[in-house]
């Protein structure tokens, strides 16, 4: 399939083709990418390792999002018959949100403050 590092409009090309399916251009760089790092190790690409790598770069694609909650500090303060109390800070689209909860135990204190943490637009599927 490829010996040497293909352009993104040949990558969109064989995607079609082997395929059938129609990608965007973020994909199509992602699996132009690994590409390259397959090829840089002296080998040529076959059909199999097309299919190798789109599967690579598609659990990329689902792993990187977005609408990432990233929990930057927390606090869990837990005594013998006491509710536990936490206390979490988060950062959601580059603003942090600060939130305190109890529960009745530690994963259902965190899980109440990390709601209570959260943007109200912000959907828990």
């Amino acid at each position: 399939m490829f010996d040497e590092v293909p352009t993104l409009e040949e990558v969109k090309k064989t995607l079609g083709k082997l395929f059938g399916a129609n990608y965007d251009e973020n994909f199509l760089t992602k699996v132009r990418e690994l590409i390259e790092r397959f090829l840089v190790k002296g080998k040529s690409i076959n059909v199999s390792d097309i299919q190798d790598i789109i599967q690579d770069a598609t659990e990329m694609a689902d792993a990187i999002s977005k609408d990432i909650l990233d929990v930057k500090s927390f606090k869990v303060n837990v005594e013998l018959d006491q509710k536990s109390v936490v206390e979490v800070t988060v950062k959601v689209a580059d603003q942090l949100y600060f939130a305190s909860s109890s529960g009745v135990g530690p994963v259902d204190a965190v899980l109440n403050a990390l709601c209570r943490a959260c943007p109200s637009d912000i959907s828990y599927s």
